[in-house]
């Protein structure tokens, strides 16, 4: 054991290496300024794409902690449990047939299922072989099965609803004990879900990941593509290659990258934020480009 402490600590003193370079290069790629963006002009373009998906890393783990703060896997367990009572409280002589994309029932008047929780009823659902998508905002439910679609309204505070088309569920008859087997497996998933919760978090933070990386690859190729292009109308001696600009760009979107990600974590996120996301990233790129070759023209 003694003859180990000096490898362990070697290993420290490499790791806590990485992280202060890692956080040094973090602080010199937030804004593009002549000395350290100069540098990268000569520096690997390994050691770029090593921080780049480092940033990308740490940024979506804390999305992640976010995540998982907001949805508990016990509290969920017990929506799933109230979830399957309200499908089990399905009354017998309800029938609703799905045919040919339309919905019919044999009730006279729209059914409603609702949750109860802590003495609060919510409702959930609507089955109205009458209503149209939009009627989901009058009778203020999470879904609505209407007379050629299904409409979902996750988010209240929004007015963003998903449609799906009956056609696509296909034909079906939804009786009583159609319910009571949905409650069973309800139940079921309810009972194993805080086990499965730690590879449900797992696998979204590689989606996550994977889903970063593709998006703001290709964000950061076509910046890079049109930041040479109006490189190209101001004078310089230097030759400039597109791998160099690329380069320059896996740092210059340090800045855009945070603001993105605060805004999705504080719910501010605008509708054109992915068109105000290139158009900053584009300025940034060109900024460190810049910073790199023409500042230095003054020595």
């Amino acid at each position: 054991m003694p003859l180990l402490f000096p490898f362990r600590f070697f290993m420290i003193k490499l790791r806590m290496k990485n992280v202060n370079t890692f956080l040094d290069t973090f602080k010199n790629s937030l804004i593009p300024h002549h000395p350290f963006y100069h540098r990268l002009v000569r520096s690997s373009i390994f050691s770029s794409i090593f921080y780049f998906i480092s940033l990308i890393l740490i940024l979506n783990l804390f999305l992640l902690i976010y995540i998982a703060s907001m949805i508990s896997p016990f509290r969920l367990r017990e929506n799933i449990h109230r979830l399957s009572q309200s499908l089990a409280s399905y009354p017998k002589n309800l029938t609703i047939t799905l045919s040919g994309g339309g919905l019919v029932t044999n009730y006279d008047r729209p059914y409603f299922m609702w949750l109860n929780k802590d003495n609060e009823h919510t409702l959930i659902a609507v089955v109205d072989e009458t209503a149209d998508p939009q009627k989901i905002y009058e009778y203020n439910s999470l879904l609505l099965a209407g007379a050629r679609s299904v409409s979902f309204w996750p988010v209240k505070s929004t007015q963003k609803i998903y449609t799906v088309p009956l056609s696509w569920i296909g034909s079906q008859t939804i009786t009583k004990n159609t319910l009571l087997t949905w409650a069973e497996n309800a139940t079921f998933l309810g009972n194993i879900l805080p086990f499965l919760y730690p590879l449900a978090l797992l696998m979204l933070f590689i989606a996550l990941m994977l889903g970063s990386l593709i998006a703001n690859l290709f964000y950061l190729l076509v910046a890079s593509l049109l930041g040479l292009v109006l490189i190209r109308f101001l004078p310089t001696h230097k030759k400039i290659n597109f791998m160099t600009v690329f380069k320059i760009s896996l740092h210059a979107v340090t800045l855009p990258l945070l603001i993105d990600y605060a805004l999705s974590i504080f719910k501010l996120r605008p509708s054109f934020m992915g068109f105000m996301y290139f158009v900053l990233l584009t300025l940034f790129v060109c900024g460190g480009v810049y910073e790199a070759f023409w500042v230095k023209r003054s020595n």
